[in-house]
């Protein structure tokens, strides 16, 4: 026969999912088993009409909610720090972590829709220009008379504008 959840199971649950910033380990059957929990005390109240169960019925529904919520408010923070780090949250249930990966891709296929692809100009120096920082802040040169490099289209056309490089 299949573990019933208890009230003050979901209880304890609501409250680590609310006190912790990470993910709590709760069992990858938690809503499956609080939904048929909630089944149980609807059939409950029908047959005796008792308020005291319809009280706990609205109690436990209001924090099932609350725990789905608040997790999945997480797994969105989580996607964030594993775009940056690299790092999987722990404690995803099967089916958050099928959602999660899904949510990557769809973030990952959105960027490369969006993401402007800078431009590349290739220029021909017109002296010997030493080292210099660019508005990006990545430092640049030095280079030779007459070589020829690639650069983003901003700092080429800056140089061609100030006679530094012509366009090749």
């Amino acid at each position: 026969m299949e573990e019933i959840i208890t009230f003050d199971q979901i209880r304890e649950i609501f409250e680590n999912e609310k006190k912790d910033v990470k993910l709590s380990k709760i069992d990858d059957n938690f809503f499956e088993k609080a939904k048929k929990y909630l089944e149980m005390k609807e059939r409950a109240y029908e047959e005796t009409k008792n308020e005291k169960i319809l009280q706990e019925i609205k109690t436990a529904k209001r924090m099932i909610d609350e725990i789905f919520n608040t997790r999945l408010k997480k797994l969105i923070n989580s996607i964030f720090i594993f775009l940056k780090t690299g790092v999987l949250p722990e404690n995803m249930l099967k089916v958050e972590e099928e959602i999660f990966f899904k949510m990557i891709d769809i973030i990952k296929e959105f960027k490369k829709k969006v993401k402007i692809e800078k431009s590349i100009v290739k220029v021909k120096m017109n002296f010997d220009i030493p080292s210099f920082v660019g508005p990006d802040g990545k430092t640049y040169g030095p280079y030779k008379k007459d070589e020829i490099v690639e650069l983003d289209e901003s700092i080429a056309n800056y140089l061609i504008l100030n006679n530094f490089a012509t366009k090749v």
